[in-house]
């Protein structure tokens, strides 16, 4: 018999979209019961955006400790460390002035920590983060919301407020006796 060419077509629709291997095993067989049998092997592309787990504190959030170290983003897979830097995020106090902080990379490069440079905290001020579209993965793929959502064009915004003193007792001047309480 002459040769013959034969063309099949497959989906992927469950192929992993963080990336890996692919192995396909083509077996054919003629009318004389021969075989012969091809191995290919694929890597597919990492094409999964890495998606924001959690924030902490947790944003809108009020009466938070004045020693409160920072802002803690929770990701679902590793950061690229380049994409990490004070131009991809921004603290600001309740004024819009920056506030002095570092970042580093934590749980095996699964969370990204500001950390305030200087604590306590001034009490009453609301503290937001300012968090850019340029932070990726390992692959260059740019980070979504907890949604699975990109984030706005000019970033996503994290807030929190710290506690505020309300009043003092005994206020200055008070004279106090043995036994009394406040």
């Amino acid at each position: 018999g002459a040769p013959a060419t034969n063309e099949f077509d497959f989906t992927l629709t469950n192929a992993p979209l963080d990336g890996g291997p692919l192995t396909l095993t083509v077996t054919g067989t003629d009318a004389s019961s021969n075989t012969v049998q091809v191995t290919r092997s694929l890597a597919f592309a990492d094409i999964k955006p890495p998606r924001l787990l959690s924030v902490t504190p947790a944003p809108g959030g009020g009466l938070v400790s004045l020693w409160q170290n920072g802002f803690r983003f929770s990701f679902d897979e590793p950061i690229l460390a380049a994409t990490v830097s004070t131009n991809s995020i921004v603290l600001t106090n309740g004024a819009g002035a920056a506030v002095p902080y570092t970042l580093s990379l934590q749980n095996f490069g699964r969370d990204v920590v500001a950390s305030f440079s200087q604590l306590p905290l001034l009490p009453g001020v609301t503290y937001t983060s300012l968090v850019a579209t340029t932070i990726s993965d390992l692959s260059s793929n740019l980070w979504t919301d907890t949604n699975g959502v990109a984030p706005p064009a000019s970033g996503a915004t994290f807030s929190f407020a710290t506690a505020r003193v309300l009043s003092f007792a005994p206020t200055n001047g008070t004279v106090v006796m043995g036994g009394t309480n406040f």
